[in-house]
């Protein structure tokens, strides 16, 4: 499971690294020297947006009203 989580995030990575190089016009020097923050700023984005959707169902199951 490891190695599968790794063969997908890498990649993952790097484009999220290059996505933000060419969306903001950086240099490839610069996406390199920035690549760690642009990582841990997306993972904690994605984690903040999970985490909002995580407790927005366990409100709406324990309200106990249909959602679909």
């Amino acid at each position: 499971m490891r190695r599968l989580l790794l063969w997908i995030a890498a990649p993952l990575c790097v484009l999220v690294a290059f996505g933000v190089a060419w969306l903001f016009e950086l240099s490839a020097e610069h996406v390199l020297a920035l690549a760690p923050v642009i990582v841990v700023g997306t993972a904690a984005v994605v984690g903040l947006v999970l985490l909002w959707i995580k407790a927005a169902l366990a409100t709406l199951r324990d309200r106990g009203e249909p959602f679909t």
